[in-house]
């Protein structure tokens, strides 16, 4: 597995991994950099739903506004 396209640092700690040298810090690093991925991932999962929020809140209004459109040419105004 090609792990230059994780970083700079990603391929150098897994290939002293698969080398056998399972220091503590190499490990530690790994740990480190698993659970920065995680946060960062989970990021951008809530930026996704607050944007897809926003997008349903403005379709609401949206529709709101549709109806009203509607309403007023039916009142022949």
């Amino acid at each position: 597995m090609d792990w230059s396209a994780f970083g700079y640092g990603a391929g150098m700690l897994a290939a002293a991994w698969t080398a056998g040298d399972c220091s503590d810090a190499i490990y530690h690093r790994l740990w480190v950099w698993r659970h920065q991925w995680r946060l960062r991932r989970a990021e951008r999962r809530m930026h996704r739903l607050a944007v897809l929020a926003k997008i349903r809140e403005l379709e609401k209004q949206l529709t709101l506004l549709e109806g009203n459109t509607k309403a007023l040419r039916n009142d022949g105004t």
